[in-house]
């Protein structure tokens, strides 16, 4: 019985930096290597915008500048991450205004006469006259016919609010001014993600 043949595989091309780089906005490529404080991506990107290497193939001026696929990707990643951490530090005054607002205590309706004042109940009376009373509702206990009741806010955004503003004794700021941007940068984060991290409980 002749064996089925198998097909050959489909030609996969091969990853080069070329084909990554080609993948992505140019401008912004050229600003991660510019800002990447790298001095092999700096030589990289030099070669690139060379005139004399119009006509070169990008992964050939990678190879003479000893400049790897994984070598871009992490300074793609770092660029990126820094580029998401100044947008979404961009935001936190809102959040932190959110939190703030979440935190205040609030009128609303009572829920036990739903904002009514009055509740259904029956009562008959006899008064001395001999005149009879109907009468079919009376004061909502709960709000004293005020129709609103005071509702303390959240804890948990309170509870935020005052590690944020370092009432509650924790040993550290969580948003500190220092000299050092990956520390500041780090604490800022921790804060955000604590202040998503509840958004996402409501």
């Amino acid at each position: 019985m002749a064996r089925k043949k198998i097909p050959p595989p489909e030609y996969v091309a091969p990853i080069t930096v070329r084909s990554v780089i080609e993948e992505l906005p140019e401008a912004e490529v050229r600003q991660a290597l510019l800002s990447s404080g790298d001095s092999i991506a700096y030589q990289f990107l030099k070669s690139w915008e060379n005139p004399k290497n119009k006509n070169k193939d990008l992964s050939l001026i990678a190879r003479d500048c000893e400049f790897s696929i994984s070598h871009f990707c992490k300074i793609w990643e770092h660029y990126n991450l820094q580029r998401g951490m100044m947008l979404m530090v961009g935001k936190v005054p809102k959040v932190m205004l959110d939190v703030a607002e979440d935190a205040q205590s609030k009128m609303e309706n009572c829920p036990r006469c739903d904002g009514m004042g009055e509740i259904q109940h029956e009562k008959i009376e006899m008064r001395p006259d001999g005149e009879v009373k109907v009468s079919l509702t009376r004061v909502c206990p709960q709000c004293k016919g005020a129709k609103e009741i005071r509702v303390s806010g959240s804890r948990d955004a309170r509870a935020l609010m005052f590690e944020t503003m370092k009432l509650t004794g924790q040993r550290g700021p969580l948003v500190a001014i220092q000299q050092n941007f990956g520390e500041r940068l780090g604490q800022t984060v921790g804060t955000i993600e604590k202040m998503i991290g509840w958004g996402e409980k409501q």
